[in-house]
């Protein structure tokens, strides 16, 4: 039998297999790649592997940003997803100053070995792995280009500022990313004299994450954050000759907005306007400007200090808005009134014979600052709302929510869209626009159900009257022109034909 040489010849093939094997092996081992992510020019460097660092390894780098309001909801993987999702997290370089910046790094060994930390000591795990050994390093240093005269660039102290509270480290163990998070207003930064010094805009650093012999490298800038005002459809902000020419718009959550208003013609810098507000909850903030001492043509140029971002203000500009209500029969459940908008809005009416029934007690009604109005009776009085009207002159349908039994007085009033949703939010950020003087844009109306004649008239100059509800009083019950319209009668026959009607009355 041959089987002896048959075994030879099978060894020997096995044997020039393996040297093949181990020739391609070798030659992978030798070689260096570079990866670069085009839209945020990451690089990721791969020199020769070695034994004792085969598993310490790191792919991309990329850059989020966030409000620092949002620091603490970094904590969770699935957090930061809904934060990507829902826009609060957006990838970006640019950084606005007091932001938090998030740094996703593909690096699955380190974030092994951060995640076997426990939750609490998740961050001391990841500063110790990048500065205690020499298998990880993490550097935040600024670039000499972005340092100023006679100073020396900073490099981020991770351990002071995770001391500081200003560092926050999620593993997301399924897919080896490691989220390290940096509060840009607490974070601590040195220079090589050990000078403590802080993040300012204007600065711009090169981040840079070691794995063994693998680096992946990125830039980041510290830029004022932005600001936008609300404006009409021509990206102005208009207003006329007033004590509080109301200015609007949103920055970052708890923010103080220093607003300048300067005058670029016809006069550059001859006059300049400085109020300060404080934002809301949602970024909302809104403040007067005294523009009665400048002239009915001026411009002027809104800036806040801090802040990136401008826009245009003009004196007198175009015509007040207005509303016009008529007494009139409401046909088939509408009510028309004639609007004059500047920006886009809604009418909405209203029971009352007056402002003052929407009013707080002791107070006017007027537009002090935002219109100071009961919103608990704005909402329960209001009886109907236009669609979301656009800027311009118009003769507008309003849908009652309810059925006329009696002549009754409403106020129609204008609402602005103030938060740009083209939905109706009163009580809200929707609240009523006023013109010069602090008079609400509103006026009254007797409306009757069809087929009766109306029996009052409403103001003629578009602005409600100051005078209080007239008082009716009968020998068995007392109501007054502001109420739903209802006699004991009618109430009992109402309340039987209530299963019967999908509308409600009033």
């Amino acid at each position: 039998m041959q089987l002896k040489p048959l075994l030879s010849g099978l060894a020997l093939v096995a044997l020039l297999a393996a040297v093949l094997a181990g020739s391609s092996v070798a030659a992978a081992a030798g070689s260096s790649t570079i990866d670069v992510t085009q839209s945020t020019n990451e690089t990721v460097t791969n020199d020769t592997a070695n034994g004792t660092t085969a598993n310490a390894t790191v792919g991309s780098l990329t850059v989020w940003s966030a409000s620092t309001d949002r620091f603490a909801e970094l904590s969770a993987v699935a957090a930061i997803q809904d934060g990507i999702q829902a826009g609060w997290l957006t990838r970006d370089r640019t950084v606005a100053k007091d932001d938090t910046v998030v740094f996703a790094l593909s690096a699955p060994d380190l974030t092994a070995t951060v995640g076997a930390a426990n939750a609490i000591d998740r961050e001391r795990a990841f500063v110790q792995a990048v500065t205690d050994s020499e298998r990880y390093s993490f550097r935040v240093e600024q670039t000499v280009e972005s340092t100023l005269a006679e100073k020396r660039p900073k490099m981020l102290n991770l351990s002071a500022t995770r001391l500081g509270g200003a560092l926050q480290v999620t593993p997301d163990e399924r897919n080896g990313t490691l989220y390290v998070a940096l509060r840009t207003d607490r974070a601590n930064f040195e220079t090589e004299y050990r000078d403590v010094v802080s993040a300012r805009t204007g600065d711009a650093y090169v981040v840079t994450v070691t794995a063994g012999n693998v680096s992946s490298t990125t830039n980041i800038e510290i830029v004022d954050p932005p600001i936008s005002f609300d404006t009409d459809a021509g990206s102005v902000v208009r207003f006329g000759i007033e004590r509080c020419g109301l200015v609007t718009g949103h920055a970052y959550p708890g923010a103080d907005v220093e607003i300048d208003a300067n005058v670029v013609s016809p006069e550059s810098g001859t006059f300049v306007v400085e109020t300060t507000t404080r934002t809301t909850e949602n970024g909302r903030f809104a403040a007067c400007v005294n523009t009665t001492d400048l002239p009915s043509n001026a411009t002027l140029r809104l800036t806040a200090d801090g802040f990136r971002g401008a826009v245009t203000g003009v004196i007198g500009s175009s015509e007040p808005p207005s509303i016009s209500l008529e007494d009139q029969n409401a046909t088939n459940g509408t009510v028309t009134a004639d609007v004059t908008l500047f920006d886009p809005g809604f009418v909405a009416l209203y029971r009352a014979s007056s402002i003052d029934a929407l009013s707080p007690a002791n107070d006017t009604g007027r537009c002090t600052f935002p219109p100071y109005l009961d919103r608990r009776a704005a909402e329960s009085r209001l009886v109907g709302v236009s669609d979301h009207l656009g800027p311009g002159q118009d003769t507008v349908s309003v849908e009652l929510t309810g059925d006329l039994n009696r002549s009754t007085r409403l106020l129609a009033l204008v609402h602005y869209d103030r938060d740009d949703d083209g939905q109706f939010d009163y009580p809200g950020v929707d609240y009523p626009e006023c013109v010069s003087g602090g008079d609400p844009v509103s006026d009254t109306a007797t409306i009757s159900p069809a087929g009766q004649s109306p029996s009052d008239s409403g103001s003629a100059n578009g602005t409600a009257s100051d005078a209080s509800p007239s008082t009716v009083t009968t020998a068995s019950n007392t109501t007054t022109a502001d109420g739903p319209g209802f006699g004991p009668a009618v109430a009992v026959l109402a309340l039987l034909a209530a299963t019967l009607l999908a509308r409600r009355r009033f």
